[in-house]
C-alpha cells in the first residue's frame, strides 16, 4: 500500500493565526484597562479578561506549533511526524482500541494495555478517509467492537435539551406571571418542541443476534440486520457546532437511521454494526 498524508489545511491554518490575533488583542486590551483604569470593577472585568484570553491564547499558539505536523498512513501502521524531527510509528496490530473525543475534536488511539499511543486530529484533511483505514486494517479493534453490545448516548448531548427546557419553562412561567399572551404562546411552543425533540432522540443502541434496538426514553425500535442495506460513517456539525463522527445506516426501503454522540464511541458502534451485519452474511459499504 501507497503511503498516504494527512496534513491540516491551509485554511485552519488560517483560523488558528485569526485566533491568536484575535485573543492576543483582546488580553492586551484587559492589560491595559488594569493599568489605565484601577477602579474595581474595571479591575475584576480586566482581570477576567486577562485569565480568559489569556488561556485563550495560550491554547491557540500550543496548537500553531503542531500545525506542521502530519500523518503518514501505509500498509504497516500509522506515522506522525513533525517537522522538528520526531517520530512516532504505530503498526496496525498495536491498535486495540480508537476513542472519539468530540469535545476535543479528536480521536485518541490506544494499545491493548490501556496506553494511549496518538492522537488524530478531526481538523486533518481527508480525515475521512484516514478513518476508514484505522477501521480496514485495525483487526484488534474490530474485534473489541464486535464484543460491545451496548453503546449509551453521552450525557453532553442530553445537557443541549435539558438546558432548553429549563429555559422554554422559566420563560413561559414568567410570561404566565406577566399574563402576556404572546410571550406565553412563543415560549411554550418553544418548551413543547424541545420535548417532541428530546423525545425522539435515541439514548441507547442494544445489539442482538439478528437485529438491534434503539431505545428512547418512552419508547422502543427494533431493526433487523436483514432490513439493512449498508452502513456508513461521516462527520456531521452538532449542537455544540462541533464536528462529531454520524453513524448513517441505510435500509433497503431507503430510510436512513442516523446514530451519533455515543459515550463508547462512533466508530465502536459502526464497528459493532458492521461486524453484526457481515455475521449475518451480508456485506457493508463504507
Amino acid at each position: 500500500m501507497e503511503a498516504e498524508v494527512f496534513r491540516f489545511s491551509v485554511g485552519y491554518k488560517g483560523l488558528l493565526l485569526f485566533c491568536i490575533l484575535v485573543f492576543g488583542a483582546a488580553l492586551l486590551l484587559g492589560i491595559a484597562l488594569l493599568h489605565f483604569d484601577p477602579s474595581q470593577k474595571s479591575i475584576w472585568i480586566a482581570l477576567i479578561d486577562i485569565a480568559v484570553f489569556g488561556f485563550l491564547l495560550w491554547y491557540s499558539l500550543k496548537v500553531w506549533k503542531k500545525s506542521d505536523d502530519y500523518i503518514t498512513a501505509d500498509g504497516s501502521g500509522l506515522t506522525y511526524v513533525s517537522p522538528k524531527g520526531t517520530q512516532v510509528f504505530i503498526s496496525w496490530r498495536e491498535i486495540a482500541d480508537v476513542r472519539s473525543r468530540d469535545v476535543l475534536q479528536r480521536l485518541e488511539i490506544y494499545n491493548v494495555s490501556g496506553r494511549k499511543l496518538m492522537d488524530l486530529e478531526y481538523q486533518l484533511e481527508n480525515f475521512e478517509r484516514l478513518r476508514a483505514m484505522i477501521v480496514e486494517n485495525g483487526c484488534l479493534i474490530q474485534s473489541s467492537s464486535a464484543r460491545r453490545k451496548t453503546f449509551v448516548r453521552s450525557v453532553r448531548f442530553n445537557i443541549f435539551f435539558f438546558v432548553a427546557f429549563v429555559f422554554f419553562s422559566i420563560m413561559t412561567l414568567w410570561g404566565l406571571a406577566q399574563r402576556q399572551l404572546i410571550i406565553i404562546l412563543i415560549f411554550a411552543v418553544g418548551e413543547a418542541a424541545t420535548i417532541v425533540a428530546w423525545l425522539r432522540e435515541v439514548q441507547k443502541v442494544v445489539l442482538y443476534d439478528a437485529f438491534f434496538e434503539r431505545r428512547f426514553l418512552l419508547w422502543k425500535r427494533r431493526t433487523l440486520y436483514s432490513d439493512i442495506e449498508k452502513v456508513d460513517i461521516n462527520n456531521v456539525m452538532d449542537q455544540y457546532m462541533n464536528s462529531v463522527a454520524n453513524v448513517i445506516i441505510t435500509l433497503h426501503t431507503g430510510k436512513q437511521i442516523e446514530l451519533v454522540g455515543f459515550r463508547e464511541g462512533s466508530l465502536s458502534l459502526f464497528n459493532a454494526l458492521d461486524t453484526a451485519l457481515k455475521s449475518t452474511g451480508q456485506s457493508t459499504t463504507r
